[in-house]
């Protein structure tokens, strides 16, 4: 019969994992062999009939005559093989060294298995919170028994969460049946949050230096991913009048949390998010270049700009009690003190673009003297190059502007 079919893919694996029990309490190699070729093929036709859903219509067979409801069957097989990883595990001085040496195997097989069941079984929306919640729990095995392929595992599996966040989520790809934008970005923000939950946990591992191990920048990565998929959905979610603001206000975060437990790549980040809210700032908030769809945030473009402008200032002035950190071409306190004449450019052009015509000479002359007077107090150069700067300004500023009079020859006074 059709149903007796469907059967053996589960009973081959059952069978076959019997044997390897039975080869394990007798000491049979030959035993365990067989049980291996059995496991191997029922995990294969698996995968192959109930997920990859090969067409074998052609002995015939029907889909809709399986013994068991899809995933039960799969996680029955999953179960099994995961079951057998952890004897191969906990028998490792009785199995022969090619056994060893493939112990991961069974746990892989079992992964797979697991992630096409998801994607089979589950809505797009949830589809990358589905995987995340697997590779939390794989991740969760592997640092307490210190098991390794778990772990890897759980890296593969956030990887393919965060690329269906980002694709089904944040850019809908896959449209949302339901049209449902809180499941959208709820979705991304709990893969946002294993992301960041898979770093701190094992960041512990990882050193102050930048000597780091293969894992330990897998690590880091993961870090990186929370980052991005936390700025895209406030892209996403968030009015553009206040994208500016709402990404500086992470970059200080981010910021805070790399100074306090001294990670230097979550700095990084900050420095990037840092430099694209004053993109945007200038783009949106002062020149309005970019469109802005709705403007129920009640802020007015100045504002969102000034809140970027005392972040900014804030990381210069807080990398100061900093060691120097250099990696290559990137040098932290060179990027810092970008950070100051980002901030002074930022201020510079609210107060051009708020004030009138004939008060703008003399608002950049008050900001060239304030940072000309904190230059001197405190022995910060850049202020002091700023400070130059902004009176050159200021003295093209008054023949462009103070001094103009209307039908003057090249529209200057005498």
């Amino acid at each position: 019969a059709a149903s007796d079919v469907y059967k053996r893919q589960l009973t081959w694996l059952l069978v076959g994992l019997a044997l390897l029990e039975a080869g394990l309490a007798t000491k049979r190699h030959l035993m365990r062999a067989q049980g291996y070729m059995l496991v191997a093929c029922g995990t294969f036709a698996i995968l192959g009939i109930n997920l990859a859903r090969v067409d074998i219509n052609t002995a015939g067979f029907s889909l809709s005559e399986l013994v068991l409801p899809n995933w039960q069957l799969c996680s029955v097989a999953a179960a099994a093989l995961y079951y057998w990883a952890w004897r191969m595990f906990r028998c490792s001085g009785r199995l022969m060294k090619v056994e060893n040496d493939l112990n991961f195997v069974p746990s892989w097989a079992a992964t797979a298995i697991l992630t096409l069941l998801i994607f089979r079984e589950l809505e797009w929306p949830i589809l990358a919170a589905g995987w995340m919640l697997l590779g939390l729990v794989l991740f969760a095995i592997g640092w307490l028994r210190e098991t390794f392929h778990l772990r890897a595992q759980a890296y593969v599996l956030s990887a393919g969460s965060f690329v269906a966040a980002v694709a089904i989520n944040i850019y809908e790809l896959q449209p949302n049946p339901n049209g449902d934008n809180l499941a959208d970005w709820a979705m991304a923000g709990f893969v946002a949050a294993g992301l960041a939950g898979i770093y701190f946990t094992a960041r512990k591992n990882i050193g102050s230096t930048t000597d780091w191990s293969p894992e330990d920048n897998v690590v880091i990565t993961t870090s990186y991913g929370a980052t991005l998929l936390l700025s895209l959905i406030l892209w996403r979610e968030l009015p553009t009048g206040v994208l500016a603001g709402s990404w500086m206000g992470l970059a200080l975060i981010l910021f805070a949390i790399g100074w306090v437990i001294t990670a230097f790549h979550l700095r990084v980040q900050a420095y990037a998010l840092s430099l694209a809210s004053f993109a945007v700032a200038v783009l949106v908030n002062i020149y309005g270049l970019l469109p802005l769809p709705t403007q129920s945030h009640g802020m007015p473009g100045w504002a969102v700009a000034g809140c970027v402008t005392v972040g900014l200032a804030a990381i210069y002035v807080s990398t100061r009690r900093l060691p120097d950190v250099t990696i290559g071409w990137f040098v932290e306190r060179d990027v810092t003190v970008n950070a100051s004449y980002g901030a002074t450019l930022l201020l510079s052009l609210i107060l051009w673009k708020e004030l009138p015509s004939v008060a703008v000479a003399v608002a950049w002359t008050v900001l060239s003297l304030t940072l000309f007077e904190i230059s001197c107090k405190f022995g910060l150069s850049s202020l002091r190059y700023q400070s130059h700067l902004l009176m050159i300004a200021v003295f093209g500023r008054v023949f462009m502007a103070n001094f103009t009079i209307v039908d003057e020859v090249f529209g200057l006074s005498h």
